[in-house]
């Protein structure tokens, strides 16, 4: 008798476990620490029915890999970054399959679910930069910077099939609003808008973002200056004078340009354009693996091109921007 309270006994703590996790994992944001317990995540998450959330929870989990994953490349750890880089890949995978299950849909959760994810995907976007920049290092062999490259290459693909995927959605989201609520795309638009604004403040989040991404680029670049310097004197320490300046004009050049677009980044922010900002630093995030030779002589000519037109259409942006700026004050 006692034996049988006894496993009634347990099963009812079981139960009352199983359903403080099931309350937790609801409620519950994921730390984006690289010391994140994730076994533990992993149980929780679990315990998350709703789809919709399980792909948010999923990208939080994701982000906590990426900052793991920059860490222990900072470190030296590439053993623990690859495992972190891995992880990332599965957990965006899964929420890829769960954010493609909200095309055929326009309710206010699915659209405030994608709002939060393309957020967060700005927020893998910026430890994706932080990691690139590891390559700015003197301590890295060439077979470890071809690991880290290799781990950055991964995840900037799997990062650029969810916004691919986001950016569907987005679309398809629009389209059904146009057609169930019979409204023109403008209109369509402005719904969404509003209901991605109740979803968090949008302006503040790209605010913060660009403020982040413009901190982190003048840090990319004094670092990248300091390290391009101290080879080009090793060069002419070493070799010949003539030979080194042919070498270092290129490198040289895409410093340059990462200055120019750090420079209208700036002007952007000072325009409240924030999304225009993280625009035109995406490409500059590449600085470290140009610089370092991680990158094939093709991707790197790419990503220069890139930098380029993005400070050209960011002044045309500008323009547009100040025009703007003018009329308003002339009108008041």
């Amino acid at each position: 008798m006692n034996q049988k309270i006894l496993m009634v006994e347990m099963a009812c703590l079981a139960m009352l476990f199983i359903g403080a996790q099931f309350a937790l994992a609801q409620e519950t944001e994921i730390n984006p620490d690289e010391n994140v317990n994730l076994g533990w995540e992993k149980f929780k998450l679990f315990f998350t029915f709703n789809q919709e959330k399980k792909a948010e929870k999923e990208m939080q989990l994701a982000d906590a890999m990426l900052a793991k994953a920059q860490k222990m490349a900072e470190k030296g750890n590439l053993q623990a970054m690859e495992s972190a880089q891995k992880e990332y890949e599965k957990l965006t995978i899964r929420a890829q399959e769960r954010i493609q299950k909200l095309e055929g849909k326009n309710s206010e959760s699915s659209v405030k679910t994608t709002a939060r994810i393309e957020n967060q995907i700005e927020l893998h976007n910026m430890r994706l930069a932080q990691l690139k920049e590891s390559l700015i290092a003197t301590n890295l062999t060439d077979e470890e910077r071809v690991r880290v490259e290799n781990a950055i290459e991964r995840i900037s693909n799997r990062s650029e099939k969810l916004e691919e995927t986001v950016k569907r959605v987005n679309e398809k989201q629009r389209t059904r609003a146009m057609a169930t609520d019979g409204i023109t795309e403008t209109q369509a638009d402005k719904k969404i808008s509003e209901i991605r604004n109740k979803a968090m403040n949008l302006t503040e989040f790209k605010k913060e973002v660009a403020e982040n991404r413009i901190n982190q680029t003048e840090k990319a670049i004094v670092k990248a200056e300091d390290w391009l310097n101290k080879k080009e004197q090793n060069c002419n320490a070493n070799s010949n004078a003539a030979s080194c300046n042919q070498n270092f004009t290129n490198l040289k050049e895409t410093l340059a340009e990462a200055k120019v677009a750090l420079q209208k980044a700036k002007e952007l922010y000072a325009l409240a354009d924030y999304a225009g900002a993280i625009e035109v630093l995406k490409p500059v995030s590449n600085l470290g693996r140009i610089l370092s030779g991680s990158m094939s002589v093709a991707k790197a000519i790419d990503a220069l091109k890139e930098m380029k037109q993005n400070t050209n259409a960011s002044e045309n942006r500008i323009r547009d921007l100040q025009n703007q700026q003018k009329l308003k004050g002339a009108n008041k």
